[in-house]
């Protein structure tokens, strides 16, 4: 992920491509990631929300 900010890689180029993230063990990124998920499927209409 620090590789990606500081543009030291390259990440997705395309549609097409698919993105693997693993936070095994790193609980913080795992919340923040999941926020985005969440903000950027409401932010498309897309999705279904489930009360647990």
């Amino acid at each position: 992920m620090g590789e990606l900010i500081l543009s030291e890689k390259v990440g997705r180029t395309s549609d097409s491509d698919i993105t693997v993230f693993d936070s095994t063990g790193i609980a913080l990124q795992d919340l923040l990631v999941s926020k985005l998920a969440i903000d950027n499927a409401n932010a498309k209409n897309i999705g279904q929300e489930v009360d647990l």
